[in-house]
Order: structure tokens, then sequence, then C-alpha cells
């Protein structure tokens, strides 16, 4: 299976066989999590404050884990490519 995150590694992130990302509800269905995303963060946005002066890479990372707290963990440290 292509890995579709591109780490090349998607089992640390997917559940086996699959392009689904690891999650707290225990979705394993694509279409279902990508469902959940949208309702979820969206319920969400009403709740964050954008500072617009700050588009750093914690903020932005800031934003996101706010948006996808009910979903994913986030205490897993960020790769970038070198």
């Amino acid at each position: 299976m292509a890995a579709k995150y591109g780490t090349g590694e998607d089992g640390r992130y997917c559940y086996p066989n699959s392009n689904v990302l690891i999650n707290k509800l225990g979705i394993t269905d694509e279409h279902a999590l990508e469902v959940a995303e949208v309702k979820l963060s969206h319920a969400r946005i009403g709740q964050f404050t954008l500072d617009f002066d700050d588009f750093s890479f914690a903020a932005l990372r800031a934003i996101h884990s706010h948006l996808l707290q009910d979903l994913y963990n986030r205490d897993r440290r960020i790769q970038l490519p070198a």
C-alpha cells in the first residue's frame, strides 16, 4: 500500500493495512473519519481565537491541535523533512 502521508512508514500513524489515521474514536473507515473530522473541527472553530499576527509553525500547530483535539492525540513529535 502506498504511503498516503508521505512518510513511507504509515504503519506508525495508520491502522494496519489501511490509510486511516489512528484516532481516539477508533474509526477505521476512511470516509467516516473524514465526516467526523469535518463535524468535530467545525464544532471547535467557534472556540478558537486566531492571532493574525502569528503564523509561526508553533501557532499553526496550535490551530491544528485545537481543531482536531477530539480525534487525534498530539503527543507525537512532528518530523520535518531534512
